[in-house]
């Protein structure tokens, strides 16, 4: 089964807000992307994300866009268990 590593986006965003002390605001001035857009990545509740909001996210993570993609984005496989049909 393939799947996504969305989860460890969130994870990492999570992290990278608390570590630079931002508040989803200080995220949306930065990345020019809606606080409750930041809010819902970070709790992992996500719908259709944008190519933009990918590329801005990257920008924030200090990411080239070919990494960021490879690292959250692309289908890597997975057993059985671990996949969703969310993900596919």
């Amino acid at each position: 089964m393939k799947k996504r590593n969305l989860d460890l986006l969130s994870a990492d965003l999570k992290k990278h807000r608390l570590s630079h002390r931002y508040s989803f605001q200080d995220l949306a001035n930065i990345t020019g992307l809606a606080k409750d857009t930041l809010y819902s990545l970070e709790m992992n509740r996500r719908g259709v994300i944008s190519v933009e909001t990918l590329e801005a996210l990257a920008d924030l993570l200090q990411m080239d866009y070919g990494d960021f993609f490879i690292k959250y984005v692309a289908l890597v496989d997975v057993p059985d268990e671990e996949g969703t049909k969310k993900d596919q």
